[in-house]
């Protein structure tokens, strides 16, 4: 009785097709985060830094929500709510316990960590080097948003959510599937989409 290994065979290729994938996306990754390191001081040339920063740290001494408006000469005492306030208080703990290199370092692996999902996605889907161009485009359009603000935590969800979407349109089902509700409340959370 001969015993089939092709199966095998093909299973075993798609794994170590998967585990190179996996490194490739890894190493973009640690390669991505060390070229936005080195531009760390970039990343704080966003004035709004310090009002999250400021926002983040009276919610932590606080232990509770701001709700009205302490900073500004024209509002001072207006109600007012920090929409942005989870990843207030990331960046505002970070900076409390790193100092400046904790919301640099913060931003930079969030965006880093994007264009690695992003890539390690296309390479399942594209040829290598469509996955790099793609990558490198989809890199240069958000450069010049990449710096230590909310937004930055944005980046990977809305990734995963895109991804996730893709997956499961290809699939055949074109309803969204109920799992990426809590994924929108957590950009929700990080982001602007309860701004009023």
């Amino acid at each position: 009785m001969a015993i089939d290994v092709q199966p095998l065979r093909q299973r075993a290729l798609r794994v170590a097709k998967l585990s190179v994938h996996g490194l490739a996306a890894l190493a973009l990754f640690f390669g991505l985060a060390a070229v936005l390191l080195l531009r760390g001081g970039e990343l704080l040339k966003d004035p709004d830094t310090f009002l999250h920063l400021t926002i983040g740290q009276e919610m932590l001494s606080g232990g509770r929500l701001v709700s009205t408006d302490t900073l500004s000469h024209t509002f001072a005492g207006a109600h007012w709510y920090a929409k942005e306030w989870l990843s207030q208080l990331f960046f505002s703990f970070l900076h409390s316990s790193l100092g400046w290199t904790g919301p640099v370092l913060l931003a930079v692996c969030l965006n880093a960590f994007a264009i690695a999902l992003l890539f390690r996605f296309l390479l399942g889907r594209v040829s290598a080097s469509a996955a790099i161009v793609l990558a490198c485009l989809a890199l240069a359009m958000v450069a010049p948003q990449i710096v230590a603000r909310p937004h930055a935590f944005v980046a990977p969800l809305i990734v995963s959510w895109l991804i996730v979407l893709v997956v499961h349109s290809a699939e055949g089902d074109g309803r969204p599937p109920w799992f990426l509700v809590p994924l929108l409340v957590a950009v929700a959370g990080f982001s602007l989409l309860f701004g009023g």
